[in-house]
């Protein structure tokens, strides 16, 4: 579905291959929330001098979820009063998690469990995914080393883009 600048919509249909790219970029992201929830939970279980870090993105996480099930909602929805009032509701935290955003890249994690939860963010915020960017790319290099911190393998090894 896209958008028009009036909050209209135009269906868009996608042939058998693209649903089914689809279905599987989903469950592999529901994959990787579900690991992000692991590594979150053992890195608050650890965190020590990076506790602050750890907590600042647990709660960028759950703003992030929240914004995302929001905006899936609003695209469901014929009715434009509301499709907008979902979307607001989405966007309602934008700025404050841009600030946590930029307090969290100016402090320096100093133990593991810190430097995943910034490996959180990164895969995350920086859509790395299948065709989404290249090898040479710096967020191909970033994604890929937050993937290591988090055990996840690199979009590279697996095919998902080119090197």
């Amino acid at each position: 579905m896209t958008e028009d600048k009036d909050n209209s919509t135009t269906q868009i249909t996608l042939d058998d291959t693209q649903a089914a790219q689809w279905a599987i970029d989903e469950a592999q992201h529901q994959a990787d929330l579900d690991r992000y929830d692991v590594v979150l939970a053992e890195a608050a279980a650890k965190a020590g001098a990076d506790a602050e870090i750890v907590a600042l993105v647990v709660r960028l996480m759950k703003s992030h979820r929240e914004a995302q099930r929001q905006w899936a909602i609003s695209s469901e929805t014929d009715d434009v009063a509301e499709r907008i009032r979902l979307r607001d509701l989405a966007c309602r935290d934008t700025k404050s998690d841009w600030d946590i955003r930029a307090k969290l890249a100016g402090m320096p994690a100093t133990t593991l469990a810190g430097l995943q939860a910034k490996a959180v963010l990164v895969r995350e915020y920086n859509n790395c995914s299948s065709g989404h960017a290249t090898g040479y790319e710096d967020e191909a290099m970033a994604w890929s080393l937050a993937g290591d911190l988090l055990g996840l393998a690199s979009p590279i090894t697996t095919g998902e883009i080119e090197p």
